[in-house]
């Protein structure tokens, strides 16, 4: 089933009015790290980077790359708290600094409204990174008290679609491991690494866990094959897997009872499905998921059908390529 979105972008509010590169240039300026360094923050993993701009950890590759290619930003290996090896993180270039000090100095000129009075957003600045305080401010340029979205490192507060989406995999994770009425030591170890790579908060994975718990006499729960297939294109999507990964998906295919055939013809599927995004526009990856997450049961309902069609005119989506874009979803599931 879908989830309904907020607004006319992926994310709400102002965060949502820049793209998904200035995000990740004013995020990682915010996240400075020295030249010749031996360690890293987290923030400044996939995972770190995912989380705080707002996007699937899957659809960050593609952004990164492209970053790397006009050399806003660069990469490392380096040794990242609680990592067993080296990770890969990213830092901005001379190039990519320039550049986040030109859009940073657009946002903080931005005039905010609170309290019926109109006041640039430099106002406001502390010691909260400026996405963050970004947060606060809706697409009429309002500011409000409590932030309109989280990130999903944040323990409480509300998620983005895209945080929603990472939700739901967890849970799904969960209600697959508890169907037997217990969670094993492996089981828990291989929940841990998940949400240790798509970098979700703890204490939203306990919440989520009890969630999953109070659902499952209430459906028959997930499709085994759909979460590891999601995984799957999440470890794939950078075009390398690190020895964690592979241990992490070996874990859990076998928790899955995934059979190497089976695992061979979900890896073709995820091929398929890179194949499929790297025709489109960044933009329109996450509509993709849209879809095909709707077409999981073979049928788009009326009730998926509305919000495919309101992110369709969000994102400027002519019916030509949603056409395309269900058409080659439909024939990969086959």
């Amino acid at each position: 089933m879908l989830c309904g979105h907020d607004g006319g972008s992926m994310v709400s509010g102002q965060l949502g009015v820049l793209t998904v590169e200035e995000r990740v240039l004013i995020h990682l300026s915010d996240k400075h790290l020295k030249d010749g360094g031996w360690e890293a923050p987290p923030e400044n993993t996939q995972a770190g980077i995912s989380s705080a701009v707002f996007i699937q950890r899957k659809h960050l590759p593609r952004t990164l790359k492209r970053m790397i290619d006009s050399e806003d930003i660069e990469q490392d290996n380096r040794h990242v708290d609680g990592a067993k090896q080296r990770r890969r993180v990213y830092m901005l270039t001379a190039k990519g600094k320039e550049r986040s000090q030109e859009i940073r100095s657009r946002v903080l000129n931005l005039e905010v409204t609170t309290d019926g009075e109109p006041s640039p957003l430099s106002q406001f600045v502390d010691d909260r990174d400026l996405l963050t305080l970004l947060s606060h401010v809706d697409e009429n340029l309002n500011w409000h008290p409590e932030p309109l979205v989280v990130p999903i490192s944040e323990a409480k507060g509300s998620l983005g679609m895209e945080g929603k989406i990472s939700e739901a995999l967890v849970k799904a994770v969960f209600e697959r491991a508890w169907r037997d009425g217990s969670l094993s030591e492996a089981e828990r170890g291989i929940v841990e690494e998940i949400v240790t790579f798509i970098g979700m908060s703890p204490e939203r994975v306990t919440r989520i866990e009890q969630d999953a718990l109070n659902s499952l006499t209430e459906s028959k729960g997930p499709d085994r094959e759909n979460i590891y297939r999601d995984l799957l294109e999440q470890a794939l999507e950078d075009g390398e897997i690190i020895e964690e990964e592979q241990v992490m998906l070996e874990t859990l295919r076998k928790t899955l009872d995934i059979s190497l055939e089976v695992h061979g013809r979900l890896v073709g599927q995820v091929i398929a499905h890179a194949e499929l995004l790297d025709g489109l526009e960044a933009n329109i990856h996450p509509y993709v998921d849209a879809v095909r997450t709707a077409l999981e049961d073979g049928v788009i309902s009326l009730d998926e059908d509305a919000i495919l069609s309101s992110l369709r005119r969000s994102l400027s989506i002519p019916t030509e390529i949603h056409v395309a874009i269900a058409t080659s979803i439909r024939d990969n599931m086959k």
